[in-house]
């Protein structure tokens, strides 16, 4: 479902800029600066492309660097718009479709340029799972101890890794205070467990060499 309505997304964008594209012809209006505008939206459904399907596209930098210059370009659009003489009615509809059209492609440069988002990191994930593989291959489970400090004092955080049936059985020990916490979680196979430890630790395929 999610993926339909990002094609619908994409579908609907993309006509709007070749209507946009062939006005600007028809009127003899197609300046650099359209040109410009048309290429730019196209890098963004690129972006949207790599959000939806989990790509890493270029440079997460660009897109966070398209985010914000697109949230700029909204904001000085409506603030024209707003001016321009035209009737209420009128202005009201277009910065209602401008802000209305533009808001998931936003949402998606934004949540894809994100330092959180794992795709960019996806080349030392792959070296994580080679040393996992590694590690693995030459025994039934493994263990490693990290120390970290935190405000409550200094956390000592045990991670053991087994091999299970249905895959690989992970268990999570955290101390810290003199308190105890632990949890565990069953993973299909090696790359699911890499990004799980990814997401939910601070470890480091170091720390299993």
């Amino acid at each position: 479902m999610k993926l339909a309505l990002w094609w619908f997304y994409s579908t609907l964008l993309i006509v709007f800029i070749t209507f946009g594209l062939f006005q600007a012809l028809t009127i003899g209006q197609l300046t650099l600066g359209v040109l410009l505008n048309v290429a730019l939206n196209l890098l963004c459904l690129v972006g949207v492309y790599g959000y939806v399907y989990e790509k890493p596209i270029f440079k997460r930098t660009l897109w966070i660097f398209l985010f914000w210059f697109r949230v700029i370009s909204v904001v000085l659009s409506v603030l024209l718009l707003a001016v321009y003489p035209i009737n209420v009615a009128q202005r009201s509809a277009e910065m209602l479709f401008n802000v209305v059209l533009i808001v998931p492609l936003l949402y998606a440069l934004f949540r894809y340029g994100s330092i959180n988002n794992p795709i960019w990191g996806v080349e030392s994930q792959e070296n994580f799972v080679a040393v996992l593989k590694r590690k693995l291959g030459s025994a039934d489970d493994i263990e490693t101890v990290m120390i970290s400090n935190e405000p409550d004092g200094q956390l000592k955080t045990t991670l053991r890794i087994s091999k299970s049936d249905s895959g690989y059985l992970i268990r999570i020990e955290k101390e810290v205070a003199g308190k105890t916490e632990a949890f565990s979680s069953e993973l299909a196979n090696i790359h699911q467990l890499a990004r799980f430890l990814q997401h939910n630790t601070l470890a480091r395929a170091a720390d299993f060499s």
